[in-house]
């Protein structure tokens, strides 16, 4: 896994939740990569936002999947098709969504085909660790 990591970045939010979120990105970035698995996180801060990203070099989306894939109990039948079932109940993406929305925070999506994905979180940050809502 590769990874570039920002410094000194605070947003609010609860702890547990939000490791929840950064654990399903990556989960799914490794259940739906090929066989070398090529993941990379990098959090940065820009305009006043925290950016996480969790980019795969995995399996991709069609503009279909892509449509769906934050509705409760989504499967595609390409992630099913895949060597072996893919385990899951399709809860995890839609778990993050509701969790990122309930911390104020965006959700994007870039997918090719065969080529990967890369899901961008954004939340917006406080000036230091030290302040409370």
């Amino acid at each position: 896994m590769n990874k570039s990591i920002e410094d000194d970045i605070y947003i609010y939010g609860d702890r547990g939740c939000l490791k929840e979120v950064i654990r399903i990105f990556l989960d799914n970035a490794k259940k739906y990569s090929k066989d070398e698995i090529n993941i990379t996180v990098n959090l940065s801060k820009k305009d006043n936002k925290a950016h996480l990203s969790v980019a795969d070099t995995g399996i991709g989306m069609n503009k279909k999947d892509l449509e769906n894939i934050f509705d409760r109990f989504y499967r595609s039948d390409k992630s099913r098709a895949r060597s072996g079932e893919v385990s899951g109940s399709g809860l995890g993406l839609s778990i993050a969504k509701e969790i990122v929305f309930d911390h104020m925070g965006e959700i994007s999506v870039k997918t090719k085909e065969n080529m990967g994905s890369t899901f961008t979180i954004t939340f917006p940050i406080c000036k230091n660790s030290g302040e409370s809502i």
